[in-house]
């Protein structure tokens, strides 16, 4: 597609010219499919257009066939985000402008396991989590026809947490034949990544509004405006220019930042005021009242947003009440513990122009479209769990970079707030906005696990040398050139790997080695010589190729275990096979033994290896699960298991299952312990039998299991809140996480099942069925908090807990009751619509209103077997 086209696909959006930076990215040939860019320039500059330039020109090709004169090319474009709430605005912001030209608009930011079809979608926004669990499958033809990735936010690669699955992402695609566009903001080492992505750097500072920058000192209640520009200016600290402007006292308040606040409202502006945790936000936005500059309009509104905001819960905790209350004096505060409907009505007021202040965290900057007239730094330090510590300039500039909306604001305004007087320098530097440089963080463990088994998972990587020849194209080798430590590092999680039993390998020996006249640890190659009596493989002789698990030596370097005279011919027997660590269960010593760097090794994932990765969780968070589902059983048998329906422990089952599943990577950090109830939680885990609390991290992971034992047994957000302190934001951050981690519970227990290794249970009659039967329902219950008994009702999509607990207390205890009782539904629960009731597919009954005690004569009174496979939603009853 030539420039001509594209500025008329532009025009059909009403964009007629483009901005300086965007003029600049054609001039240097980003609709040339085969080159790459990293494009760095400021917030607001049209960054996002540009991802849009790229990709209309591989997803659209000119045609008569539609009448605005284009149709989907068959290429399809990938729109990487950082945020599931930024995917969400650019979807519904990109579905509005892209659909009339036929082009299908998909999202993908749920199960990393799900078995959603996006090959039907030609633009598809994700995160690069989902992604990197996109890649790993071998279900996934479509990406073939994936010819242009987007990242917005490139710059994200230096996140400690999450850069390193952005670099394996990147390193992946930068060996395809795929365009790579990189959005980033403005870092101290941009060209380095540009030339590591082999990409066209384009960096460009201009502005749609301008944006001024100044420190304000609360004592003196002036700004004073550093600028290189030619006013009327005095000498500034360290010799820099700037000019003062005195503000006006608006009367007293408890802020000391007030004055900057009512002097931009005052003004027809907005504030976002960036605070440095969720404490202060909403201890800030509360010391602010906006009332009496509020039109009559505007306070109609806002007392209507207020309600809205106060009942978004079951019960209203004390956060909605703050938060309502704020509302209505024009202020918000917004933060990662409010509900998601919350935040989002947060938003749109703000927007809308009716809420004036929204005081914030700086997760806000990243990437939302929320532009303000004045953005504050109220903190510039921040509590990082060792001590207060600078906040990035980079995060500042990000936050800075919101001021000034165009259409709407003549100017921005960036302010930081001067705290203390010896901060000044301080500030300054931070107000210049000199950009840090970004490092690799591949060398994450726990992105080197992910992505080790991931790669051998799904046949991308199958022996140690493809696993060195990788890291060579990574950021990592760019960076430090010699990537021998991190090596070392692959090295040991691939010894984890094999330990915990995730992969196996195979080793080929030359044809002329005859395994059948070994007995001896000399008698075998030289490879395998003078390793010590620590080694331990297995040969299972297949054909000349040997599975390698464990063998053993005695001291006298007898060969113990695996393919000698007595049992060569017992492949079959399991005691013979199982766990072969020698006489004295030594393991591999692996720094001993080099067999696994070998050309010829190459590497298998296990039932338990493919479960894992599948399930997209960290290696270790599956060791944990796999170790406590084996703890159970053990605990089981030596309880004297006996299965009934009133088993008295079922609870402690539960929360043994869900303490496993919290002590998982994925949810760190878990709730901090109190020093006040440290010895209880430690006297609860040992009546538990969970000897594993002279570990600190172990205590926090029991009491999160605890909140969410809580949860299932349908403790509201109110009570939650109150009892541990967690908001709904946070709770429902946690529950989307547990879910995830209880289904791949299931899938792992699955796996253990299928690899044999509950076979020495099978004496135990029923405890097998039993314990899979508590992990399977867990994860329905997990995501609506309800109890055991709500299970099949809850098989109706969109029922609720609250609903589902209603009627089964009425006595509609299945999924056949709400067939056949509609009359009595609708009275118990609330009218809820009339459509679908003839869709369910069975028989439905006498429709008349059927009295309470008729209806405990028919109704089930206990649930067997596993949940009903109807996944009808409500509407499909009426």
């Amino acid at each position: 597609m030539n420039e001509k086209y594209l500025m008329n696909v532009l025009s059909k959006n009403g964009i007629k010219s483009l901005r300086p930076p965007q003029k600049k990215v054609l001039t240097e040939g980003i609709l040339e499919k085969d080159k790459n860019f990293i494009i760095s320039i400021p917030t607001a500059s049209g960054k996002t257009l540009i991802g849009e330039m790229a990709f209309i020109n591989h997803v659209l090709e000119n045609s008569p066939k539609n009448e605005l004169g284009y149709i989907p090319s068959g290429k399809k474009a990938l729109f990487i985000v950082p945020l599931k709430a930024l995917a969400t605005e650019k979807f519904d912001e990109f579905r509005e402008k892209y659909n009339k030209f036929g082009l299908k608009i998909g999202i993908s930011i749920g199960d990393y396991d799900s078995k959603e079809n996006l090959s039907r979608y030609d633009i598809i926004i994700m995160t690069s989590e989902k992604l990197d669990s996109l890649m790993r499958k071998k279900n996934t033809t479509w990406l073939n026809d994936v010819s242009v990735v987007i990242i917005d936010e490139i710059h994200l690669l230096g996140d400690k947490e999450r850069g390193g699955t952005l670099e394996i992402v990147l390193t992946k695609l930068k060996m395809l034949p795929i365009q790579i566009i990189g959005l980033s903001a403005t870092i101290g080492n941009s060209e380095e990544l540009a030339n590591w992505l082999d990409a066209k750097l384009v960096v460009d500072t201009w502005r749609p509004v301008e944006l001024k920058k100044g420190l304000y000192h609360p004592d003196e209640n002036k700004v004073n405006y550093y600028t290189i520009e030619d006013y009327k200016v005095v000498n500034g600290e360290n010799g820099e220019n700037k000019q003062i402007k005195p503000l006006k006292n608006f009367g007293s308040s408890k802020s000391e930042i007030s004055n900057l606040i009512v002097d931009c409202v005052k003004n027809s502006g907005s504030c976002l005021v960036f605070c440095s945790s969720k404490r202060n936000a909403v201890s800030e936005a509360k010391k602010n009242d906006l009332a009496k500059y509020l039109t009559n309009d505007e306070q109609g509104e806002l007392n209507n947003l207020s309600s809205e905001i106060l009942n978004v819960l079951e019960k209203p905790s004390k956060t909605c009440e703050q938060l309502s209350e704020c509302i209505k004096k024009g202020v918000a505060f917004h933060h990662a513990g409010l509900a998601m409907k919350q935040r989002k009505l947060v938003e749109e007021g703000f927007r809308k122009r009716i809420i004036k202040v929204i005081c914030c965290t700086p997760t806000l900057s990243a990437g939302l479209n929320l532009p303000c007239r004045r953005a504050i730094i109220r903190d510039t330090k921040r509590f990082d769990g060792k001590g207060f510590s600078n906040i990035p300039n980079m995060e500042i500039q990000q936050c800075i970079g919101r001021a000034g909306r165009p259409g709407l604001d003549p100017y921005g305004e960036g302010i930081i707030v001067v705290k203390k007087s010896s901060e000044v320098g301080d500030n300054l530097y931070m107000l210049r906005g000199k950009p840090e440089e970004i490092y690799s963080n591949i060398s994450n463990k726990k992105t080197l696990r992910i992505f080790i088994l991931g790669s051998i998972f799904s046949g991308e990587i199958s022996s140690f040398g493809e696993l060195k020849q990788f890291m060579k194209n990574t950021f990592y080798a760019v960076q430090y050139g010699d990537y021998e430590k991190i090596v070392e590092d692959i090295r040991d999680e691939v010894i984890f790997l094999m330990e915990n039993g995730f992969i196996e390998y195979n080793f080929d020996f030359d044809d002329s080695d005859n395994f059948d006249n070994f007995d001896k640890k000399e008698d075998f190659p030289q490879k395998i010589e003078n390793k010590g009596s620590k080694i331990e493989l297995n040969l299972d002789d297949k054909n000349d190729e040997f599975k390698i698990n464990s063998i053993s030596f005695d001291e006298n370097g007898n060969l113990m275990t695996g393919k000698n005279k007595n049992n060569k011919n017992n492949k079959n027997d399991k005691n013979n096979n199982k766990n072969n660590k020698g006489k004295n269960g030594k393991k591999f010593n692996y720094e001993e033994y080099e067999l696994i760097e070998d050309a010829s090794t190459t590497f298998k994932s296990t039932k338990l290896g493919n479960a894992t990765a599948q399930q997209y969780i960290d290696p270790l968070s599956a060791k944990y699960i796999s170790k406590g589902i084996k703890s159970i059983f053990e605990m089981k048998i030596n309880n004297k298991f006996e299965i009934n329906q009133n088993t008295e422990n079922i609870g402690d089952i539960e929360q043994r299952i869900i303490y496993m599943i919290c002590k998982s990577t994925e949810l760190r950090p878990s709730l901090r312990v109190n020093k006040y109830e440290y010895d209880d939680l430690v006297e609860e885990m040992i009546s538990l039998k969970i000897y594993e609390y002279e570990d600190y991290d172990n205590i926090c992971a029991y009491k999160t299991s605890k909140m969410i034992k809580d949860w299932i047994n349908e403790a509201s957000e109110l009570e939650i809140h109150e009892k541990y302190g967690v908001e709904a934001g946070i709770l429902n951050y946690k529950i989307e996480q547990v879910k995830w981690i209880a289904h791949a519970t299931r899938e792992i227990f699955r796996a253990l099942e299928l690899s044999g290794a509950f076979e020495e249970y099978d004496s135990v009659k029923g405890l097998k069925t039993f314990i899979k039967r508590i992990i399977e329902d867990l994860q329905l219950r997990i995501e609506y908090g309800a109890k055991s008994d709500l299970v099949e009702l809850l098989g109706v999509k969109n029922l609720g807990r609250v609903r589902a607990r209603k009627l089964y207390d009425a006595n509609i205890k299945t999924v056949a009751d709400i067939g056949t009782n509609r009359e009595f539904v609708i009275k118990t629960i609330g009218k809820i619509g009339y459509k679908v009731f003839d869709e369910l597919k069975i028989p439905y009954g006498d429709l008349s209103i059927v009295d309470a005690d008729k209806l405990k004569s028919t109704s089930s009174d206990k649930t067997e077997g596993k949940p009903k496979k109807i996944q009808k939603t409500l509407d499909n009853f009426f």
